[in-house]
């Protein structure tokens, strides 16, 4: 009874033994919503952060270590730390812009959102208008019309506040990603057919978005989670995971 219990008693001993490795992911907290959703650091959820997890399920020797900070600590953290997962995009500096997946996890267009029947397809549109624009965000796309005075501006709180100036006719337009204007549009309880999207492609182009690392971010690991990253993808589940917070 005893040599045929002690084999067991060993790989039980062997199981509570191990511990699982820590994966921090960094969150960018309240302003990256549909990417990264989060409630006071708590009920986490999102685009990257609902792929995050799956990926993990299958990963199950590592355990996410979730950080929430501003953006501005939040960048200040990326380039203390050593190593860290987060989103990012080879369209971007800074450090979400170190190590990035070698394939997008999607692409996201750039639109100007305005009333419906509104419509405009180049940036003489725009002039001797006002856009509404959000305080802590960067545009530099429209920086030289702007300091230039040709086109005006307004800044609101947040995307609710830019999406309600817009209805009250406060400003002309919005600039902002598509996915994240449906995602608020539909937060909101706002009929999307009250509202027209206009797309100026010279002026806001649109980039794919990916998990980024650190530099120092464990290689093997970072190869399971791209395999990981690979096969959701062709199974359509990347698709349904946006569908979740984009669709009307």
């Amino acid at each position: 009874m005893t040599k045929k219990l002690f084999p067991i008693f060993i790989l039980f001993c062997v199981m509570i033994g191990v511990k699982a490795e820590n994966v921090n992911y960094f969150v960018i907290g309240s302003t990256a919503a549909p990417f990264q959703i989060e409630e006071n650091g708590k009920n986490h959820r999102g685009i990257i952060t609902d792929i995050v997890n799956e990926v993990f399920q299958g990963l199950r020797k590592y355990e996410i270590v979730t950080h929430t900070l501003p953006f501005k600590r939040y960048i200040k953290e990326l380039e203390k730390q050593e190593s860290w997962l987060t989103y990012g995009s080879d369209s971007w500096t800074g450090p979400q812009s170190w190590n990035i997946t070698q394939e997008g996890l999607f692409e996201v267009n750039h639109v100007f959102l305005t009333k419906k029947g509104i419509r405009f397809n180049k940036v003489s549109d725009l002039f001797n208008k006002r856009i509404v624009l959000i305080t802590g965000f960067e545009y530099p796309e429209l920086d030289q019309y702007i300091k230039s005075g040709r086109i005006k501006t307004m800044r609101v709180a947040n995307h609710e506040a830019a999406i309600k100036a817009i209805q009250k006719d406060r400003g002309l337009a919005f600039p902002e990603m598509e996915i994240r204007i449906k995602y608020h549009l539909k937060t909101m309880g706002m009929n999307f057919d009250d509202f027209s999207f206009s797309t100026i492609k010279d002026v806001l182009k649109g980039y794919k978005i990916n998990l980024a690392f650190s530099r120092n971010f464990n290689r093997k690991l970072q190869l399971k989670i791209e395999k990981s990253l690979r096969a959701m993808k062709k199974l359509g589940r990347i698709d349904k995971i946006i569908a979740k917070y984009s669709e009307r």
